[in-house]
């Protein structure tokens, strides 16, 4: 099935947050894992169901979709991060 023809994706939960947010910041499974005090295959399990809300197969992907969503629009309006990457 076609992305476009997927259901809408469910909400994210907080610790799938936690787990993208650290991804962004370039973090291993391992150093997830130890970050967050949770198993790699815990880490792993949330990977599968961010994947799945997304839309998307790998963390590249993910990284892609968060950048084509959220920052390139901000950036052809002129808008730039700040120092910690987040837009004022």
């Amino acid at each position: 099935m076609a992305r476009s023809q997927r259901t809408p994706k469910r909400a994210s939960t907080k610790r799938e947050d936690e787990i993208t947010k650290l991804v962004l910041r370039g973090l291993s499974t391992a150093e997830v894992s130890r970050q967050l005090h949770i198993t790699p295959n815990t880490v792993r399990d949330h990977f599968k169901a961010i994947f799945g809300k997304v839309g998307v197969r790998s963390r590249r992907e993910l990284v892609g979709q968060v950048f084509a969503q959220h920052y390139q629009p901000r950036m052809a309006t002129g808008d730039e991060p700040g120092a910690d990457g987040q837009f004022t």
